[in-house]
């Protein structure tokens, strides 16, 4: 198995991280659009902001899982 070097290892950990930031910039714009900014504490602000893509898709991931054990259940 090859391993990456470590000029796309930064590249690909550069790109996880600003789609990471990203897609908390568009969270957070919502939850004030809500009216629940007020609520999220800083804690939870911060590992969502660096986390945030593999929250989005390891949730996506739990949905697809439930939807085909649903679909199976139907069958």
């Amino acid at each position: 198995m090859p391993y990456l070097s470590e000029e796309l290892y930064k590249q690909e950990n550069a790109i996880f991280s600003n789609l990471s930031h990203d897609i908390y910039g568009i969270t957070k714009s919502i939850w004030r659009k809500l009216g629940i900014d007020s609520e999220i504490d800083d804690g939870s602000e911060s590992i969502f902001r660096e986390y945030g893509v593999f929250f989005l898709l390891f949730g996506g991931l739990f949905g697809w899982m439930v939807y085909m054990s649903l679909s199976d259940l139907k069958r």
